[in-house]
């Protein structure tokens, strides 16, 4: 993708298409699901992964997309993205997805987003920051709301490099301002959260130390607030990858029927 759609980061960011074949729907299109990577600093592979092949398998494609500030494009694209987080990587995101629908790829009508952590973090940006863009969102152990995860997380450094960069190091013991609170609801996407428009499906683990599963609470509420329908399944003893072997099941076979709900299609 070129950069100059996104902004002036020299470095390049990718998409990588899974079609799932034929589809016998008049609009000759399938649904997708776009997948967001968390980290943010790590990136997707082309490589087959258990929970995407199968949601492929139902008829879905799934697009998955190493924006800026993944790895494997060189250090001034993993530098580009701490201090704008919840702006240049959606950005990208979004960037993405107009050139899968300016090539026929995604159906507009039939787009949702998945993703975990930052991809959640990511995942519900995209739900309010584009709000009339995709039909229906799900969230694995999102970041929703880096202030009230500061205070929780067993990685508050993250919090101030992905919100702050060089501005601001985090220091043991020492709290935020009451101006740097600020910006870290800015930079997340409760800040957003009003503008939401579609169904969501959250999945959290009780156990999740790393964003815990309060972080989501507050987001989940605006929604519920809002009268959108908003499902929310806890797995009491899994932490924040979800992937003990029952809760790998029940969320996949979850979020597949999900999909087949909110995206009219015939799994």
């Amino acid at each position: 993708v070129d950069p100059k759609v996104a902004g002036t980061c020299p470095s390049p960011f990718e998409i990588i298409v899974q079609e799932c074949g034929a589809t016998s729907d008049s609009s000759g299109m399938n649904p997708t699901i776009v997948v967001p990577h968390g980290g943010p600093h790590t990136a997707c592979i082309q490589a087959w992964t258990m929970s995407l092949a199968y949601i492929c398998a139902l008829g879905i494609n799934v697009v998955q997309v190493n924006y800026r500030g993944s790895l494997g494009f060189g250090e001034s694209s993993v530098q580009s993205l701490p201090g704008k987080a919840g702006t240049q990587d959606v950005q990208d995101m979004l960037s993405a997805v107009q050139t899968l629908m300016d090539k026929g790829i995604a159906d507009p009508d039939r787009l949702a987003v998945v993703g975990g952590s930052h991809g959640g973090f990511l995942a519900a940006h995209l739900l309010g920051q584009a709000p009339d863009t995709f039909k229906t969102g799900v969230l694995r152990n999102p970041v929703c709301n880096l202030a009230a995860m500061v205070a929780a997380t067993d990685i508050p450094d993250w919090c101030f490099v992905e919100a702050f960069a060089g501005r601001r190091a985090h220091a043991k013991g020492v709290i935020p301002s009451a101006a740097e609170y600020e910006q870290l609801v800015a930079a997340s996407p409760i800040a957003h959260a009003n503008k939401v428009k579609v169904p969501t499906l959250f999945l959290l683990g009780q156990q999740d130390k790393r964003v815990p599963a309060l972080d989501a609470l507050q987001y989940i509420q605006t929604l519920r607030h809002k009268d959108l329908e908003t499902h929310v399944i806890m797995f009491p003893e899994d932490g924040h990858a979800l992937s003990k072997v029952q809760t790998e099941y029940e969320s996949w076979l979850t979020i597949a029927g999900w999909l087949r709900r909110h995206l009219s299609h015939p799994i």
